[in-house]
């Protein structure tokens, strides 16, 4: 049994969002900042935009959050929140076919798309999964052999290569900074040592993955010069 895992950043991301625009918006409506009337148009507005976001993730996650498993014989596709399940036969599969797409902040994504039995299209992305390549194998596709996927895998090292970087370092400076608060912490509680830890398991997740995916990019560089 084989499972998708979901994209460590993107989960990262999402979940900043969610929880900033949660506290806000709990600010806003049910502490009746919103309403107050001291509080300048802009300052209402700002809120709004935030409730709004709030909102939008909440659909969001709700919608488009998905688990992945995978048999010797069966595929599922579980939408969680929507209480729906889509499955298919491993050799009912049909059309799978590989594409790219830069996203708004111009970073190159890989896209598996295939039918299930019913004729349902299926997109997966590795902005979403983590272990793409991992999945395509499982579905019996061979991704290291095809040669549409060997150019997308290069074109992919060759754009995001000095941004990952850049998130490395980000990451390893968020990890410094752990390390300097967990050493100048004075005042530890339960919540404290519960929240610091949660928070440094996640960073040192998101370190473990940023660095595969930089060591990919170099690599998959490095071979395509030779």
């Amino acid at each position: 049994m084989k499972f998708g895992i979901i994209n460590i950043s993107t989960l990262f991301i999402v979940l900043i969002i969610l929880i900033c625009s949660s506290i806000l918006t709990y600010i806003s409506i049910l502490k009746g900042l919103f309403l107050h009337g001291n509080l300048i148009f802009i300052a209402k507005f700002f809120l709004a935009l935030i409730i709004l976001i709030n909102f939008f993730t909440i659909a969001f996650i709700i919608f488009r959050f998905r688990l992945i498993i995978i048999t010797n014989r069966d595929i599922f596709i579980f939408y969680p929140f929507r209480f729906l399940i889509i499955k298919t036969k491993m050799d009912k599969i049909k059309n799978l076919n590989w594409s790219s797409y830069t996203d708004s902040k111009a970073i190159y994504f890989r896209q598996l798309t295939f039918e299930t039995e019913s004729n349902k299209s299926i997109n997966l992305c590795d902005k979403e999964f983590e272990n793409l390549d991992y999945i395509s194998q499982a579905l019996g596709h061979n991704t290291f052999a095809n040669k549409k996927v060997e150019q997308l895998n290069f074109e992919r090292a060759k754009s995001n290569k000095a941004t990952q970087f850049y998130n490395l370092i980000c990451i390893i400076f968020l990890i410094c900074s752990l390390v300097f608060v967990t050493i100048k912490m004075e005042n530890w509680n339960n919540n404290t040592s519960i929240m610091l830890g949660l928070f440094s398991i996640f960073t040192f997740i998101m370190f473990y993955f940023s660095l595969k995916k930089y060591l990919i990019y170099k690599k998959t560089l490095r071979l395509r010069s030779v």
